[in-house]
């Protein structure tokens, strides 16, 4: 396919929007799911240790710094009917749905065997997962150019992911307690989400359709890759703050298991907790977008991040385990939360013309790429301070914890995040480009093409 000047200006149906955001819906069962609660599966269900756990986590993680690039080069260089990035959604659905299924299970294995099927089935999730999100992420820019439609269809994607979230939150930890042992339980919640994740991705698959595409599809080759990634300064400033962000957000929610068990003693915490922040967070997708036009994406994360921060700050001072009491502080981190994606996601399409502004190719596959794997670094990292901050501390599964080990969990769940926050809004005050700008590049673009063209 070639580029056509239409995708600057296309209004995009409610039905495609909505079919499309349908993978991003089915994808972060996967995503949140292993964020959330696979750290707590692998310490209190399957028995790893916590700093085992965490560093099988991350290594995992580590192999997609070249499955996501290698994965982005691909699709940038795919040519087919369906389209560039279309044909892995598809056909990467019903691999990334059996492999999710495989990591939630409990087989009966010696310790040691146990553990290195985890750490072979996580690793084979990843790859499946960077096959489907990849080409799914780098879609934006081939389905339309204009920012208002982008800012709309990033706005509905983000609307159904925050609702995966509800329900991922609202009813994991309710339907595992349905069974008679937590293994049976995480089992047959793996099993229907896998479903849930497959149907999703043949529904955004048939939903969407093409049409913009880089005419310089074949302008790059793989051993170039990391060199556009590091010249275009703004994408490298954005995936710093997706790091920092993701990494907080991983974090937040995975610490929350232990947070209620053990520090609220009362586990049934989590879902109230997680349905009040992520609820909000879709009720006010719609206000921040109004918000975006208004004073711009970057001034609207900046502040996300900002009131994200504070929620962090007054829940590390916060006493008593009654949910009442504690419901505010997680409205607020919701309403940071919901800030804070909606932009960051806006975001990167706008970085993706700049790279084509001053390089002359187009590498959406490439960078989007680079942005997936960053989400699963952060997710690493994130991993990786909860299993060595739990070791430090003292915790073990189980049972009723040590001071000493309350008190870290309780860090883990609040300073440490805060400091990251911090870091992510001094970087993003110096992010180099704004609409205006940005409105300049397209055109510019646009008339490189039509001077090239006549």
């Amino acid at each position: 396919m070639g580029s056509t000047t239409q995708g600057t200006t296309n209004k995009l149906s409610f039905g495609l929007k909505l079919g499309y955001s349908s993978g991003a819906f089915g994808q972060e069962f996967v995503y949140s799911t292993i964020g959330f609660f696979l750290m707590y599966f692998f310490t209190d269900v399957a028995l790893i240790g916590a700093a085992l756990a965490g560093i099988m986590l991350t290594i995992s993680r580590l192999w997609d710094a070249f499955a996501d690039l290698l994965m982005g080069y691909i699709s940038d260089h795919t040519k087919s009917r369906w389209g560039q990035r279309r044909p892995y959604i598809l056909f990467g659905a019903i691999p990334l749905g059996i492999l999710f299924f495989l990591v939630f299970q409990t087989p009966s294995l010696p310790p040691m065997e146990r553990t290195i099927y985890y750490g072979i089935i996580i690793f084979l999730v990843w790859t499946a997962f960077s096959v489907v999100t990849v080409s799914y992420g780098a879609m934006v820019p081939n389905i339309t150019m204009d920012p208002k439609e982008r800012a709309s269809l990033v706005g509905v994607r983000q609307v159904l992911v925050i609702i995966a979230l509800i329900v991922i939150g609202g009813v994991t930890k309710p339907i595992v307690a349905l069974f008679p042992t937590q293994q049976i339980g995480w089992g047959n919640v793996a099993l229907l989400f896998a479903i849930l994740v497959v149907v999703t991705q043949v529904i955004a698959f048939f939903s969407t359709s093409e049409t913009y595409s880089a005419e310089k599809v074949t302008g790059y080759k793989l051993k170039d890759s990391y060199k556009m990634v590091w010249q275009n300064k703004p994408f490298v400033m954005l995936c710093v703050a997706l790091l920092l962000l993701y990494t907080v957000t991983v974090m937040a929610s995975s610490v929350l298991n232990y947070f209620c068990k053990y520090n609220l003693q009362n586990e049934g915490f989590i879902s109230i907790a997680l349905i009040s922040m992520f609820g909000l967070s879709a009720l006010l997708l719609p206000l921040w977008v109004m918000i975006s036009n208004k004073i711009g994406k970057k001034m609207v994360y900046i502040l996300g991040l900002a009131i994200f921060g504070c929620g962090f700050l007054w829940m590390f001072f916060m006493n008593g385990t009654d949910i009442v009491t504690w419901l505010p502080v997680f409205i607020l981190l919701g309403i940071g939360f919901s800030a804070a994606m909606l932009s960051i996601f806006s975001i990167v399409a706008e970085t993706i013309e700049y790279g084509e502004w001053k390089l002359g190719v187009r590498t959406e596959g490439i960078l989007y790429g680079v942005y997936i794997f960053t989400m699963k670094l952060a997710a690493s990292v994130a991993m990786l301070i909860i299993g060595f901050g739990l070791e430090w501390a003292g915790y073990v599964p189980n049972v009723v914890q040590t001071q000493t080990a309350l008190n870290g969990i309780r860090t883990l769940s609040t300073i440490v995040p805060f400091a990251i926050l911090i870091a992510g809004a001094i970087i993003m005050c110096f992010y180099p480009l704004d609409e205006k700008k940005h409105a300049m590049i397209v055109k510019e673009i646009e008339e490189r093409k039509q001077t090239t063209k006549a």
